[in-house]
């Protein structure tokens, strides 16, 4: 990224400067905690605020970058730390060759924020905005109309008819702690009572899923190319054993029972979405 203090950043620079930030934290041995996170924002872009991207607070551009997968966000004590994301979280297109493909941050951003205020498509720029402005203090959709294009927000009602809808979809007594966690959505009660219960994954696929409906159709709908928002990445590449042979793993039979036993636990408390996703070979499902 070579965006520097006197550039207006995206909230890809955004997301790109924490995750490197916690990169080297973690290289060093250390922890990023938000205070810190911020303050090396505010060096590296003169003038930074969240609000200039329509967080009301510097949490909830946090918990964006960590639902679009840039990085992760954990709660300690209550004081937020960002960290390397432990798997990928991001909105996944289908592959072609050895890349896939994201929604870009700031589209997704647009998307599902639920901060009330009008967010275009600028065509020019190729880029999610919200309430932009001209040099003179005009709005843009306004000077250059034929430059916008309105986004059609996700409501926060619809959202939470999907967590409805997901938590529905559970057994009890997880659909209850879920229903339970849903009476007051402003908190992070469901999203607690989803990493508690281990459902986190599913519900992200789920919502991520429905994110990237929302935003094809609305795509098409206003003849804006779906490649304009989402990016590649490039996969990793897999390493080429160097023996024909993989080297075996040592356990003693009691460190293999326990691990058989743990595992055991951990698949009696999956749902069956998080069951369906696990890689098996197929000679363990052939009967004996």
């Amino acid at each position: 990224m070579t965006t520097d203090a006197t550039s207006t950043p995206t909230l890809d620079d955004i997301f790109d400067t924490l995750r490197e930030a916690a990169e080297t934290a973690a290289a060093n041995g250390g922890l990023l905690y938000g205070a810190q996170a911020k303050k090396q924002l505010t060096q590296r872009f003169h003038g930074f605020t969240e609000q200039l991207f329509g967080f009301k607070k510097f949490i909830d551009l946090l918990r964006a970058g960590d639902d679009a997968g840039r990085f992760g966000l954990e709660i300690i004590d209550g004081h937020p730390r960002i960290t390397l994301p432990g798997h990928s979280k991001n909105l996944v297109l289908p592959r072609s060759g050895a890349d896939q493909v994201r929604l870009k941050a700031d589209v997704w951003s647009t998307l599902i924020t639920w901060e009330t205020g009008e967010r275009y498509w600028d065509r020019k720029h190729r880029r999610a905005i919200f309430l932009p402005t001209d040099d003179e203090g005009t709005p843009s959709w306004v000077s250059s109309p034929d430059d916008f294009v309105k986004i059609d927000a996700i409501s926060m009602q619809e959202q939470l008819g999907w967590m409805k809808s997901f938590a529905d979809s559970q057994s009890d007594p997880n659909r209850e702690k879920l229903e339970a966690a849903l009476k007051d959505p402003r908190t992070r009660a469901f999203r607690n009572a989803l990493d508690e219960l281990g459902l986190s994954g599913a519900w992200r696929a789920l919502l991520q899923r429905r994110v990237m409906e929302h935003s094809a159709s609305w795509a098409a709908k206003n003849q804006v190319p779906l490649t304009s928002i989402v990016e590649k990445r490039e996969r990793a590449q897999k390493k080429v054993p160097t023996t024909s042979e993989p080297e075996p793993l040592v356990a003693s039979s009691t460190e293999v029972e326990k691990l058989r036993s743990r595992l055991c636990q951990i698949i009696n408390d999956m749902s069956l979405a998080e069951l369906s996703a696990i890689p098996i070979p197929a000679a363990y499902l052939l009967e004996r």
